[in-house]
């Protein structure tokens, strides 16, 4: 149980080091935009004008 234990924690370990500067690398310009009031469009927020408008 222990050693199982050990091999989840030590693969969780290793994706949060190897995922963090790669969220901080993607979130930080994103984020310095949001603060200074630039909104950059997010293509999944953007809705599409349907035909009847």
């Amino acid at each position: 149980m222990e050693s199982g234990f050990g091999l989840i924690g030590a693969s969780l370990v290793v994706f949060l080091v190897a995922g963090a500067p790669l969220l901080l690398m993607a979130g930080i310009p994103r984020l310095l935009a949001y603060l200074r009031g630039e909104r950059p469009e997010m293509p999944w927020r953007r809705r599409r004008p349907r035909a009847g408008d």
